[in-house]
C-alpha cells in the first residue's frame, strides 16, 4: 500500500507535468467521450453532495468518460461546495485525488477558477455591523468553521501543485497559503479570538509540513510515514516565515490573555468591594463578569493549544497584589485553575494536605553546604513541563511476551560504602518503615543528607522502589522523603521514577496475571510523587491515557487509583488541566458505552468526583434568638452538679407566661440527647424542682418524652438510636428523682417488649415488621432503663412486678436470633445487678411455659381471692402496716444511701404496694357498698376523732376555769362503747339520766340524777344529740361514696392496663 507521503509526491509530479505538457489541440479520442446533459448534470450534483462520502475512484472514472468542457464553471462551483463538507483525513485526500484528476485533464480551464474560488472564500470578512450581536457571533462562527476546512484543503492543493493563478503556477511553494493565513490572523487585531480555531487546526494538522521541525517539537501526527520526503516540499525559508508568523500571533494572544486576565480580576475585585458596601452584586455587573470569563476561557484554551504545537511555555498570569479573588475561572470544563486555598475549586482539599505536599524542609538550612554541593543541580521540576520525549505506547508484541521478569534496580558491586557509613545508612533504612509522620520523615531526610554519596543515593533509591505492596500507607511519606532530597539530589527522584515507569509498563503487559496489590502500589506511588511534582506531567498523563484507552480488567482499578491519588491535582493545575479534563470526558463516555459491573461503575464515579467534586451549596447556620442562645449556654455549658442550684434559680426567673419561652424550655427538656450523656440526670433534677412551681410544665415534658419514645419504636430508624438511648436514660432518671411513678416505668418496660408484636406476645414463628428478629436495639433500651432505675424495684409488690417482667423479658430475648456479643454482655450485667440468683432460661419454649404459668397463677389469684377479715381492735388495725412502708425504716434507708438518685421513693412504694394489694383482691363476692366491717371501722375512727376533739376542748377550758387542778373522772371503755345503746333505751322512758361531778375533800365523786324529759335541759341535750348524729351520718355517707368512686376508677384503670398486656379481668357480681 502506497503511503500518504508517497501518494502526495506522485500527485505533485503528475500535476506539475500536466501544466508543462498542455496540448494545443484536443487529444485524440476526445470525440468518443460522452457529452450528454444527463450524465454531466448527475456528475455536478454528485460533486456537490457526495464528494466527501463517495469513493474517489468513481469520480475519476466518470471524469475520464465525459467531455466536461462545456460545463466547467458549474463543475468548479460544485467541487468547491463539495470540499467544504470534508472533515476527516480520508475525505480530504479523496477530494484532492478528484481535483488532481480534473487538473490533469484541464490544467488551464479548471485550476485557475478553482484557485480563485478558494481565495475568495478564504478572504477575511466581517459580519454586518447592523446585525444583532447574537447574529454576528453566529455568522462569524460559521465563517471560521468553513474557512478552517477550506484552508486545510487549499494547503493540500498547494502541496500537490494544484494552486495556479491566471499568470501561471507560483514559484515559491507555500506562498499562497502563507498570504491567506497572514490575512486571516492579522486582518483585524481586535478580533484575534476569532482566528484561534483556524490557526490551531492548521498547526496541528499540517504543522509537520509547514513548520520547521526540532528536537523539542516532534511531529504531533499519528502517521510516522510523514517523515519520508513530503516535508521537503515547502522550503526551509518559507517554513521559517510560517514559524515567525505563528510565534507573533501567539505572543499577541498571550499579551491579550494577560491583559484580559488582569481586567477580569480587577472587575472581580470591584464586584467584591461593591458586595461588601451594598450587600449585593447588581445584575449588569454579574453579567459583564460572566461575559469576560467566557471570553477569557476561549482565549486561554487557544493559548494553551498553540503553546503545545509551537513547543513554548504557557505565559504566567499575574495576580493582583493584596486582592482577594472571590471566584475562580474554569479551564477546560470544570477545572478551577491553580488555586492554592481550600475548597472545591482548589488543588488541595484542606490546609493540612497543602502543608504536607508543599511545606518541604530545605536541607540547605539543616546540613552544611559542603554536603550538598557535589550533587546540587538547577531545579527544573517545578517549571512548566515540556514533552521532550513522548512515551512510547505499549506494543502488542511486547504484551504477548510473558517470559520477561519484573524490572528491578540492580546494585553496582564496584560502588560500595565504607563500613561505618554503611551501618549508619542501614540504621536509617531500618527506621523508615516506622516513619509515619511529617516530623519523623523529615528527620530521616536530614539524617540521610549527612551520608550523601553516590552509592548511598543508589541504595536509597532501590529501597524506596522496593517498598512492600502491603505497606501502601508509607507511600505519601516516602514520596515526601524523595521530594525533600530531590531538590539537591535529583538522581534519587529520576531513578525512582524510572523504576516505577518500567514497573508500570511491565504490569501493563501482564494484564492476565493477578497482581492487584502490586498494581495498586505502583499507581498510588506515581500519584503521590505527582503531587510533589517529581513525576513528569507527560508520564502521569501517559499512564492515565493508557488506562483510559484500554479501560478493561485491571486498568479500571489502575485508573481509579491514579485519579483518586492525583486527579484533582492534575485537573486544577494549569499545565495539565485541559488534558486531564479531556481524559475524564473520554472516561465518562466509555463508562456509559461499555458494560461494567456495578462495583466498577461505583469505583469510576467515585474517582471522577474525587477529581472534580460537585459544587455544594453552603448550609447557612441556623438563626437563633438571644433567648435561645442563652438557654443553650445555660444547659450545655453552665449546667453541672455544682451549678445546678444557680441554674434552677435562673430558670425560675424566666418569663413563664410567654408561650415562646415556655416552648423553648419544653424543647430543651425533651431533647436531652443534645446535652452530654452524663448530664441527663441533671435535667431530671431540674424537672423535679420546677414541677413544684409549674406543674403544667412537668406534665407537658413527661408526655412529650413518652411520645418521643413511642415514635422511635414506630419509625425504628437507626439514625435516631442515640436519641432513643438518651430518652430511655432520661425516663429512668425521672423515676429516680420522683418526677414519674413506678407505673410509668413498668408501662414503658412492657411496651418495649410487646409493641408491634402480634397479640402482644413475641414469637420466633410470627416475626414483627417493626421489631425484626435480628434487631436488638429494644433490648439495649430495656437494659439501659433497668440499669438506671431497676435497683429501686427491690421490695414488696414492686419486686414481684419486676420479677414477672424479667420472665417475660427472657422470652422476648429468646424469640430473637442469637444476640451479638456486646448485647449478650449487657443482658448478663443487667440480670446480675438486679436478680443475681434468678435462673436464666435457655430456650424459647421454656420461657414461654414460664410466662404461661405466671399468667395462669395471676389469673387464678384474681378469680379466687376474697377480702381478708380485719380485726376490730384499734391496736391490731394500726399494726397491719407493711415493713416497706414504715417511715422509720424509710428514713434509715435514705440516710444509708450513698447517692440521691439511687434512693427509691419510699412513700411512692408504700402507695404502690397498697394499690397493688387492692387491685389483686378482686373476687366474685366483692361488694361495691360498705360492709359491716367497714362501718365498724368507720365508727371506731370517728369515736377516736371525737375523743381527740373533746380532749382539746377540755384542755382549752382548763386554762379559763378555776378548776384546772381538779382531776377528771376515769371513763371506762365499756361505758363508752354502750353509750349509744343507753340513749336508745331512754327514748321510751320519762326521765333522762345526768351524771353530776362533786368533790368531797380531795376525792371526786359522781352522782346520777333523773331529769324529766320535758325539762329545758333534757330537751336541749336531746336536740344536740340528734344534731350530732345527723352530722355523723352525713359525713359517713360522703366518705363511703368517695371510696366507692375511687374503687370503681381503680378497677377500670386496672382492666385497661391489663388488657394492653393481653390479660382480661372479669369481676364477680357484688354480694
Amino acid at each position: 500500500m502506497v503511503s500518504k507521503s508517497h501518494r502526495r509526491l506522485d500527485l505533485r509530479k503528475a500535476n506539475l507535468a500536466a501544466v508543462q505538457d498542455v496540448p494545443s489541440t484536443p487529444p485524440l479520442g476526445s470525440s468518443k467521450l460522452d457529452s450528454s446533459l444527463k450524465r454531466h448534470t448527475a456528475l455536478i450534483k454528485k460533486l456537490k453532495t457526495s464528494l466527501h462520502s463517495a469513493p474517489s475512484a468513481e469520480f475519476i472514472k466518470e471524469i475520464k468518460g465525459l467531455t466536461i468542457m462545456k460545463y466547467m464553471e458549474e463543475v468548479v462551483s460544485a467541487v468547491v461546495e463539495g470540499t467544504g463538507k470534508c472533515r476527516k483525513e480520508g475525505e480530504v485526500q479523496g477530494a484532492v485525488e478528484v481535483m488532481s484528476a480534473m487538473h490533469q485533464r484541464f490544467p488551464t480551464l479548471f485550476t485557475p477558477p478553482l484557485t480563485a474560488n478558494f481565495l475568495s472564500l478564504l478572504a477575511p470578512s466581517k459580519a454586518s455591523a447592523s446585525a444583532a450581536p447574537e447574529q454576528r457571533e453566529k455568522e462569524d462562527t460559521a465563517r471560521v468553521s468553513r474557512q478552517r476546512v477550506l484552508l486545510r484543503i487549499f494547503a493540500e492543493l498547494e502541496l500537490v501543485g494544484l494552486v495556479m493563478t491566471p499568470t501561471g503556477p507560483t514559484k515559491n511553494e507555500g506562498e499562497n497559503t502563507f498570504q491567506i493565513i497572514k490575512e486571516l490572523l492579522t486582518a483585524d487585531k481586535e478580533a484575534l479570538l476569532l482566528s484561534i480555531p483556524v490557526a490551531t487546526a492548521f498547526a496541528k494538522q499540517l504543522g509537520n509540513l509547514f513548520l520547521p521541525s526540532s528536537a523539542d517539537n516532534p511531529p504531533l501526527v499519528d502517521d510516522a510515514d510523514n517523515s519520508l520526503g513530503d516535508e521537503d516540499i515547502i522550503p526551509v525559508p518559507m517554513k521559517e516565515k510560517f514559524k515567525k508568523l505563528f510565534t507573533q500571533y501567539y505572543d499577541a494572544l498571550s499579551r491579550r490573555a494577560v491583559k484580559e486576565n488582569l481586567f477580569m480580576k480587577e472587575t472581580d475585585r470591584r464586584n467584591h468591594e461593591a458586595y461588601i458596601r451594598s450587600g449585593q452584586i447588581f445584575e449588569d455587573r454579574a453579567q459583564n463578569y460572566e461575559t469576560l470569563a467566557k471570553s477569557f476561557e476561549k482565549l486561554w484554551a487557544g493559548v494553551t493549544s498553540l503553546s503545545e504545537v509551537l513547543g513554548t511555555s504557557v505565559p504566567e498570569l499575574p495576580s493582583l497584589p493584596s486582592t482577594t479573588i472571590t471566584s475562580t475561572i474554569s479551564f477546560g470544563g470544570s477545572t478551577g485553575g491553580p488555586t492554592e486555598g481550600e475548597g472545591v475549586g482548589s488543588i488541595w482539599a484542606d490546609e493540612e494536605e497543602r502543608k504536607f505536599y508543599e511545606d518541604i524542609v530545605d536541607l540547605k538550612g539543616e546540613v552544611p553546604g559542603s554536603v550538598l554541593v557535589s550533587t546540587q543541580q538547577p531545579q527544573t521540576s517545578n517549571a512548566p513541563a515540556k514533552l521532550t520525549s513522548v512515551p512510547e505506547p505499549i506494543k502488542a508484541e511486547e504484551a504477548e511476551d510473558d517470559d520477561d521478569a519484573p524490572p528491578t534496580l540492580k546494585e553496582d558491586p564496584e560502588e560500595a560504602l565504607p563500613p561505618a557509613p554503611a551501618a549508619q545508612l542501614q540504621a536509617i533504612l531500618a527506621r523508615l518503615p516506622e516513619c509515619t509522620s511529617r516530623a519523623t520523615i523529615d528527620k530521616a531526610a536530614v539524617d540521610f543528607a549527612f551520608l550523601n554519596s553516590k552509592p548511598a543515593r543508589k541504595r536509597l533509591t532501590r529501597f524506596l522502589a522496593s517498598v512492600s505492596r502491603n505497606r501502601t500507607d508509607l507511600l505519601p511519606y516516602y514520596a515526601r522523603l524523595t521530594a525533600t532530597l530531590s531538590k539537591y539530589m535529583p538522581d534519587i527522584g529520576s531513578g525512582l521514577i524510572a523504576a516505577l515507569e518500567d514497573e508500570f509498563r511491565y504490569l501493563q503487559r501482564k494484564k492476565s496475571v493477578n497482581l492487584a496489590e502490586t498494581r495498586a502500589k505502583n499507581t498510588r506511588y506515581l500519584a503521590e510523587l505527582t503531587k510533589f511534582k517529581i513525576t513528569p506531567n507527560h508520564l502521569i498523563l501517559f499512564c492515565i491515557k493508557s488506562c483510559v484507552d484500554d479501560l478493561t480488567g485491571p486498568n479500571v482499578d489502575n485508573l481509579c487509583n491514579l485519579l483518586e491519588g492525583s486527579g484533582r491535582f492534575l485537573l486544577k493545575s494549569e499545565a495539565t488541566g485541559e488534558k486531564t479534563a479531556s481524559l475524564l470526558e473520554v472516561m465518562k463516555r466509555k463508562k456509559a458505552a461499555q458494560n461494567f459491573t456495578h462495583q466498577q461503575i461505583t469505583m469510576l464515579e467515585n474517582a471522577y468526583y474525587q477529581c472534580d467534586p460537585p459544587d455544594r451549596v453552603v448550609i447557612p447556620p441556623k438563626e437563633r434568638t438571644p433567648m435561645e442562645l442563652f438557654l443553650r449556654h445555660l444547659f450545655f455549658n453552665v449546667l453541672t452538679k455544682k451549678t445546678i442550684d444557680s441554674v434552677i434559680k435562673t430558670l425560675r426567673k424566666m418569663h413563664w407566661e410567654d408561650p415562646k419561652i415556655f416552648q423553648l424550655l419544653v424543647s430543651h427538656f425533651t431533647k436531652v440527647w443534645k446535652a452530654k450523656f452524663s448530664n441527663i440526670h441533671l435535667f431530671a433534677i431540674l424537672l423535679h424542682d420546677l414541677s413544684k412551681f409549674h406543674p403544667d410544665f412537668h406534665v407537658v415534658v413527661v408526655d412529650q418524652v413518652l411520645e418521643n419514645l413511642k415514635i422511635g419504636m414506630e419509625v425504628n430508624n437507626f439514625k435516631y438510636n442515640q436519641q432513643r438511648i438518651a430518652t430511655i436514660k432520661y425516663i429512668g432518671e425521672m423515676y429516680n428523682y420522683r418526677v414519674i411513678d413506678s407505673k410509668v416505668v413498668l408501662d414503658v418496660l412492657w411496651t418495649l417488649t410487646m409493641f408491634g408484636h402480634p397479640g402482644n406476645r413475641p414469637s420466633p414463628e410470627d416475626p414483627s415488621l417493626r421489631d425484626a428478629a435480628d434487631d436488638f436495639f429494644r433490648v439495649r433500651l430495656t437494659c439501659t432503663l433497668l440499669d438506671t432505675c431497676g435497683s429501686c424495684f427491690d421490695r414488696g409488690q414492686l419486686r414481684k412486678k419486676l420479677d414477672h417482667f424479667l420472665i417475660f423479658f427472657q422470652m422476648y430475648i429468646l424469640a430473637k436470633q442469637t444476640p451479638p456479643m456486646d448485647v449478650g454482655f449487657m443482658i448478663n450485667d443487667t440480670f446480675d445487678s438486679l436478680r443475681p440468683k434468678m435462673t436464666m432460661m435457655k430456650t424459647y419454649e421454656e420461657a414461654s411455659n414460664a410466662v404461661d404459668n405466671m399468667v395462669a397463677a395471676n389469673q387464678a389469684a384474681v378469680e379466687s381471692h376474697e377480702p381478708a377479715e380485719e380485726e376490730l381492735d384499734d391496736d391490731a388495725s394500726d399494726g397491719e402496716v407493711d415493713i416497706a412502708s414504715d417511715p422509720m425504716e424509710l428514713a434509715s434507708d435514705s440516710e444509708s444511701s450513698d447517692e440521691a438518685e439511687e434512693d427509691p421513693d419510699a412513700h411512692e412504694a408504700e402507695r404502690d404496694e397498697s394499690e397493688d394489694e387492692d387491685e389483686m383482691e378482686i373476687g366474685r363476692n366483692t361488694s361495691y357498698g360498705p360492709t359491716v366491717e367497714d362501718e365498724e371501722e368507720f365508727e371506731r375512727e370517728l369515736a377516736k376523732m371525737m375523743i381527740d376533739t373533746s380532749d382539746s376542748r377540755k384542755a382549752a377550758n382548763e386554762k379559763r376555769t378555776a378548776l384546772a387542778d381538779v382531776a377528771l373522772p376515769v371513763w371506762k371503755k365499756k361505758e363508752k362503747i354502750r353509750d349509744e345503746e343507753l340513749d336508745d333505751e331512754e327514748d321510751g322512758l320519762q326521765h333522762m339520766k345526768f351524771t353530776v361531778l362533786t368533790k368531797k375533800g380531795n376525792k371526786n365523786q359522781t352522782r346520777t340524777l333523773q331529769v324529766p324529759v320535758d325539762s329545758a335541759i333534757a330537751v336541749h341535750t336531746r336536740s344536740k344529740q340528734e344534731q350530732v348524729r345527723a352530722e355523723q351520718q352525713q359525713l359517713k355517707k360522703l366518705v363511703l361514696e368517695f371510696e366507692e368512686r375511687e374503687e370503681a376508677q381503680e378497677k377500670k384503670s386496672l382492666q385497661e392496663s391489663m388488657a394492653k398486656r393481653g390479660i382480661r379481668i372479669k369481676y364477680g357480681e357484688p354480694a
